[in-house]
């Protein structure tokens, strides 16, 4: 009975470690999307394709995981300013992304392709770390359950 218990602990401490661990695949995940965002946005703003609010849904209908975001955005430019889902990026990139979004349609090709151009720069960069942090700790953290998990048994024992 007992050696069922600790099996069942070290199973769910080694989950929840996946769980912390997932965390940091998604962040990769979102900035990857956000780049393929923006390399549609450049293409579709500045060769005139569409207007910024169908080219927003159209792209979010596409990256599915920016879908209530961009959803958001469009409905706070026909409706008035609402605060937009954090979609598992950090406090500082949510906040670029919601900069870049807001900065979008208030000029002209030109220069929206130059704002474009620079968010790519930045995004991708920021990929580049989310996916060190991932190589970095995504690992350690199921590990890190796993250990707590044996710790616990051998504690109970």
């Amino acid at each position: 009975m007992i050696v069922l218990l600790c099996a069942c602990i070290v199973a769910c401490t080694t989950y929840c470690g996946y769980a912390v661990s997932r965390t940091y695949f998604r962040r990769e995940e979102i900035l990857g999307e956000i780049l393929r965002l923006i390399v549609r946005l450049k293409d579709d703003l500045c060769f005139f394709r569409e207007r910024l609010p169908a080219a927003l849904l159209r792209a979010g209908e596409e990256l599915g995981t920016l879908s209530d975001l961009l959803g958001a955005f469009v409905a706070g430019l026909e409706g008035g300013e609402k605060p937009l889902p954090n979609p598992g990026l950090k406090e500082e990139e949510f906040r670029r992304l919601c900069e870049l979004l807001r900065a979008l349609g208030k000029s002209d090709a030109g220069r929206t392709g130059e704002i474009l151009a620079r968010a790519e720069e930045e995004f991708s960069r920021l990929r580049q770390e989310a996916e060190r942090e991932r190589r970095k700790f995504a690992a350690m953290y199921v590990k890190l359950g796993f250990t707590a998990g044996l710790l616990i048994c051998i504690v109970l024992l």
